[in-house]
Protein backbone atom coordinates (compact mmCIF):
# COMPACT_ATOMS: atom_id res chain seq x y z
CA UNK A 1 0.00 0.00 0.00
CA UNK A 2 3.22 1.96 0.61
CA UNK A 3 3.72 2.44 -3.22
CA UNK A 4 0.19 2.94 -4.12
CA UNK A 5 0.12 5.80 -1.21
CA UNK A 6 3.08 7.84 -1.93
CA UNK A 7 1.84 7.32 -5.66
CA UNK A 8 -1.42 9.68 -5.12
CA UNK A 9 0.68 12.05 -2.84
CA UNK A 10 2.99 12.60 -6.17
CA UNK A 11 -0.48 12.67 -8.49
CA UNK A 12 -1.88 15.23 -6.62
CA UNK A 13 0.77 17.61 -5.13
CA UNK A 14 4.11 16.44 -7.23
CA UNK A 15 5.77 17.21 -10.74
CA UNK A 16 3.14 14.94 -12.52
CA UNK A 17 0.36 16.90 -10.71
CA UNK A 18 1.40 19.58 -12.68
CA UNK A 19 1.69 17.09 -16.23
CA UNK A 20 -1.48 16.05 -15.56
CA UNK A 21 -2.86 18.96 -15.52
CA UNK A 22 -1.31 20.64 -18.68
CA UNK A 23 -2.77 17.31 -20.58
CA UNK A 24 -6.37 18.57 -19.29
CA UNK A 25 -5.99 21.60 -20.95
CA UNK A 26 -5.51 19.74 -24.48
CA UNK A 27 -9.19 19.54 -25.01
CA UNK A 28 -8.12 20.13 -29.09
CA UNK A 29 -5.82 17.24 -29.19
CA UNK A 30 -7.00 13.92 -29.94
CA UNK A 31 -8.05 11.95 -26.85
CA UNK A 32 -5.44 8.92 -28.11
CA UNK A 33 -2.38 11.04 -27.94
CA UNK A 34 -3.88 12.70 -24.46
CA UNK A 35 -4.10 9.20 -23.02
CA UNK A 36 -0.75 7.82 -23.86
CA UNK A 37 0.93 11.18 -22.78
CA UNK A 38 -0.81 10.70 -19.12
CA UNK A 39 0.06 6.99 -19.01
CA UNK A 40 3.64 8.20 -19.59
CA UNK A 41 3.47 10.57 -16.94
CA UNK A 42 1.75 7.98 -14.87
CA UNK A 43 4.41 5.02 -15.59
CA UNK A 44 7.88 7.22 -15.22
CA UNK A 45 5.91 8.11 -11.90
CA UNK A 46 5.44 4.75 -10.75
CA UNK A 47 8.71 3.90 -11.83
CA UNK A 48 10.35 6.58 -9.79
CA UNK A 49 8.61 5.40 -6.70
CA UNK A 50 9.61 2.13 -7.23
CA UNK A 51 13.40 2.51 -7.67
CA UNK A 52 13.32 4.15 -3.95
CA UNK A 53 12.02 0.48 -3.09
CA UNK A 54 14.73 -1.61 -5.12
CA UNK A 55 13.32 -1.94 -8.29
CA UNK A 56 14.64 -1.03 -11.65
CA UNK A 57 13.06 2.44 -12.93
CA UNK A 58 12.11 0.41 -15.76
CA UNK A 59 8.94 -1.27 -17.64
CA UNK A 60 10.78 -4.20 -16.48
CA UNK A 61 10.70 -3.13 -12.84
CA UNK A 62 7.19 -1.70 -13.05
CA UNK A 63 6.39 -5.37 -14.31
CA UNK A 64 8.16 -7.33 -11.83
CA UNK A 65 6.47 -5.31 -9.11
CA UNK A 66 3.09 -5.71 -10.21
CA UNK A 67 3.77 -9.84 -11.11
CA UNK A 68 5.13 -9.64 -7.15
CA UNK A 69 2.19 -8.19 -5.48
CA UNK A 70 -0.29 -10.46 -7.86
CA UNK A 71 1.20 -13.20 -6.53
CA UNK A 72 1.25 -12.07 -2.86
CA UNK A 73 -2.86 -11.02 -3.23
CA UNK A 74 -3.16 -14.95 -4.71
CA UNK A 75 -1.15 -16.49 -1.66
CA UNK A 76 -3.47 -16.51 0.82
CA UNK A 77 -0.91 -14.60 3.53
CA UNK A 78 -2.92 -11.83 3.38
CA UNK A 79 -6.79 -11.71 4.95
CA UNK A 80 -9.80 -10.61 2.32
CA UNK A 81 -9.63 -7.24 4.29
CA UNK A 82 -5.90 -6.62 3.24
CA UNK A 83 -6.74 -7.32 -0.59
CA UNK A 84 -9.42 -5.45 -0.75
CA UNK A 85 -7.52 -2.28 0.64
CA UNK A 86 -4.81 -2.86 -1.27
CA UNK A 87 -7.17 -3.65 -4.58
CA UNK A 88 -9.32 -0.02 -3.59
CA UNK A 89 -5.44 1.88 -3.18
CA UNK A 90 -4.59 0.71 -6.45
CA UNK A 91 -8.22 1.83 -7.92
CA UNK A 92 -8.06 5.01 -6.21
CA UNK A 93 -4.35 6.23 -7.85
CA UNK A 94 -5.72 5.06 -11.07
CA UNK A 95 -8.91 6.85 -10.75
CA UNK A 96 -7.22 10.12 -9.70
CA UNK A 97 -4.87 10.07 -12.56
CA UNK A 98 -7.65 9.90 -15.38
CA UNK A 99 -9.53 12.88 -13.14
CA UNK A 100 -6.59 15.03 -13.41
CA UNK A 101 -5.53 14.39 -16.65
CA UNK A 102 -9.24 14.61 -18.24
CA UNK A 103 -10.89 17.23 -16.16
CA UNK A 104 -13.47 15.03 -14.92
CA UNK A 105 -15.02 16.54 -11.08
CA UNK A 106 -14.99 14.32 -8.07
CA UNK A 107 -18.80 14.51 -8.16
CA UNK A 108 -19.17 13.64 -11.95
CA UNK A 109 -17.22 10.65 -10.63
CA UNK A 110 -19.16 9.90 -7.97
CA UNK A 111 -21.92 10.09 -9.59
CA UNK A 112 -20.82 7.66 -12.78
CA UNK A 113 -21.71 4.20 -11.88
CA UNK A 114 -18.43 3.47 -9.31
CA UNK A 115 -20.08 0.48 -7.45
CA UNK A 116 -21.07 -1.34 -10.96
CA UNK A 117 -20.84 -5.33 -9.16
CA UNK A 118 -18.90 -7.85 -10.86
CA UNK A 119 -21.67 -9.19 -12.61
CA UNK A 120 -22.70 -6.20 -14.65
CA UNK A 121 -19.02 -5.76 -15.13
CA UNK A 122 -18.27 -8.93 -16.60
CA UNK A 123 -21.41 -8.32 -19.17
CA UNK A 124 -20.05 -5.10 -20.29
CA UNK A 125 -16.63 -6.73 -21.20
CA UNK A 126 -17.75 -9.45 -22.85
CA UNK A 127 -19.93 -6.57 -25.31
CA UNK A 128 -17.02 -4.99 -25.45
CA UNK A 129 -15.23 -8.09 -26.62
CA UNK A 130 -17.78 -8.92 -29.01
CA UNK A 131 -17.49 -5.15 -30.85
CA UNK A 132 -13.45 -5.50 -31.22
CA UNK A 133 -14.21 -8.59 -32.91
CA UNK A 134 -17.04 -7.32 -34.95
CA UNK A 135 -15.88 -7.83 -38.83
CA UNK A 136 -16.44 -4.32 -39.77
CA UNK A 137 -14.06 -3.48 -36.70
CA UNK A 138 -11.06 -5.88 -37.61
CA UNK A 139 -11.64 -5.13 -41.21
CA UNK A 140 -10.49 -1.48 -40.40
CA UNK A 141 -7.77 -2.63 -38.31
CA UNK A 142 -6.63 -5.08 -40.88
CA UNK A 143 -6.01 -1.54 -42.62
CA UNK A 144 -2.93 -0.70 -40.69
CA UNK A 145 -1.30 -3.81 -41.45
CA UNK A 146 1.08 -2.38 -43.87
CA UNK A 147 1.93 0.46 -41.87
CA UNK A 148 6.14 0.41 -41.11
CA UNK A 149 6.24 2.16 -37.81
CA UNK A 150 5.32 -0.04 -35.24
CA UNK A 151 4.49 3.05 -32.67
CA UNK A 152 2.17 4.37 -35.45
CA UNK A 153 0.98 1.34 -36.06
CA UNK A 154 0.19 1.01 -32.00
CA UNK A 155 -1.46 4.33 -32.16
CA UNK A 156 -3.42 3.47 -35.46
CA UNK A 157 -4.88 0.80 -33.43
CA UNK A 158 -5.63 2.83 -29.95
CA UNK A 159 -7.65 5.39 -32.43
CA UNK A 160 -9.84 2.37 -34.33
CA UNK A 161 -10.44 0.97 -30.32
CA UNK A 162 -11.89 4.48 -29.21
CA UNK A 163 -13.19 6.13 -31.83
CA UNK A 164 -15.14 3.04 -33.74
CA UNK A 165 -15.10 0.29 -30.48
CA UNK A 166 -15.99 2.67 -27.69
CA UNK A 167 -17.55 6.45 -29.37
CA UNK A 168 -18.51 4.62 -32.87
CA UNK A 169 -22.22 3.29 -33.20
CA UNK A 170 -25.83 3.60 -32.57
CA UNK A 171 -26.25 3.44 -30.15
CA UNK A 172 -23.05 3.39 -29.31
CA UNK A 173 -21.03 1.34 -27.37
CA UNK A 174 -20.61 3.65 -24.54
CA UNK A 175 -24.30 4.46 -24.40
CA UNK A 176 -24.88 0.67 -24.54
CA UNK A 177 -23.31 0.54 -21.28
CA UNK A 178 -24.74 3.11 -19.78
CA UNK A 179 -22.16 5.83 -20.17
CA UNK A 180 -22.53 9.00 -22.20
CA UNK A 181 -21.35 9.02 -25.95
CA UNK A 182 -18.11 11.34 -25.17
CA UNK A 183 -14.85 11.50 -24.18
CA UNK A 184 -15.57 11.91 -20.57
CA UNK A 185 -17.61 8.83 -20.76
CA UNK A 186 -15.15 6.41 -21.91
CA UNK A 187 -12.68 7.90 -18.94
CA UNK A 188 -15.76 6.97 -16.75
CA UNK A 189 -16.35 3.64 -17.68
CA UNK A 190 -12.60 2.71 -17.83
CA UNK A 191 -12.10 3.99 -14.13
CA UNK A 192 -15.20 1.83 -12.78
CA UNK A 193 -14.38 -0.95 -14.34
CA UNK A 194 -10.93 -0.62 -12.62
CA UNK A 195 -12.57 -2.16 -9.91
CA UNK A 196 -12.83 -5.46 -11.35
CA UNK A 197 -9.43 -5.13 -13.71
CA UNK A 198 -8.42 -8.36 -11.51
CA UNK A 199 -11.44 -10.52 -12.00
CA UNK A 200 -10.08 -14.09 -14.30
CA UNK A 201 -13.24 -13.87 -16.77
CA UNK A 202 -12.52 -10.11 -17.79
CA UNK A 203 -8.68 -10.87 -18.02
CA UNK A 204 -9.85 -13.52 -20.49
CA UNK A 205 -12.36 -11.28 -22.97
CA UNK A 206 -9.79 -8.71 -22.35
CA UNK A 207 -6.88 -10.64 -23.43
CA UNK A 208 -8.71 -12.79 -25.99
CA UNK A 209 -10.07 -9.39 -28.02
CA UNK A 210 -7.07 -7.81 -27.93
CA UNK A 211 -5.11 -10.82 -29.17
CA UNK A 212 -6.98 -10.27 -31.93
CA UNK A 213 -7.11 -6.79 -32.83
CA UNK A 214 -3.76 -7.34 -32.62
CA UNK A 215 -3.48 -10.00 -34.83
CA UNK A 216 -5.79 -8.07 -37.39
CA UNK A 217 -3.30 -4.63 -37.06
CA UNK A 218 -0.21 -6.98 -37.99
CA UNK A 219 1.35 -6.03 -34.77
CA UNK A 220 3.21 -8.68 -32.83
CA UNK A 221 1.41 -10.48 -29.86
CA UNK A 222 3.58 -12.68 -26.73
CA UNK A 223 4.98 -15.71 -28.20
CA UNK A 224 4.49 -14.75 -32.08
CA UNK A 225 7.27 -14.84 -34.53
CA UNK A 226 8.86 -11.34 -35.44
CA UNK A 227 7.17 -10.03 -38.85
CA UNK A 228 9.34 -10.83 -41.57
CA UNK A 229 11.27 -7.40 -42.90
CA UNK A 230 10.47 -6.09 -46.09
CA UNK A 231 14.26 -4.66 -47.14
CA UNK A 232 17.10 -5.52 -47.24
CA UNK A 233 20.15 -4.94 -44.67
Amino acid sequence: ISVTTILKQYITHGLPHKRLLEISQQGEVDIVFRWQSMMESFLSTQAHILAGFGYDASEAGIGLYGAQMGHLMQSGNLTSAEVEDIQASTRDAWCTVLQKAFNISEEEFQNSNVDMDIVKARDMMHLVSSRIQAPEILEKMASIKDMEALPEKHTALQKILVHDVYLGGNPSLLQQCGFETSEKGYVLMQCTLSKHQNDPLIAQYVGGAMMRAMEAAGIPTPGSAPPKKRYIN
